[in-house]
């Protein structure tokens, strides 16, 4: 049986971030944990465990951007590049 001391709400780890200063609603964190899977459903409660609160910071990180998208400096004319046939 899995130890649910550490099952936590949403509105109960919201109000832990905001604790450390860092601010989410409610509602964006039910949107992202559906969009990404990380959470636990028993009829119409959502909760989290120690794993999909570490999954939700993981993929809170933000993707590395490709060099050219970076820096904006390398842009296609498409005038240049149209295929003569």
């Amino acid at each position: 049986m899995p130890d649910i001391e550490g099952a936590i709400t949403p509105s109960q780890f919201v109000e832990r971030f905001a604790k450390a200063g860092i601010h989410i609603s409610e509602r964006t964190l039910r949107e992202r944990a559906r969009q990404i899977g990380a959470y636990r459903q028993m009829g119409k409660t959502m909760f989290f465990m120690t794993e999909d609160i570490d999954t939700l910071i993981e993929a809170s990180k933000p993707k590395p951007r490709r060099p050219q998208e970076a820096t904006g400096s390398l842009k296609l004319d498409r005038r240049r590049h149209r295929c003569p046939y």
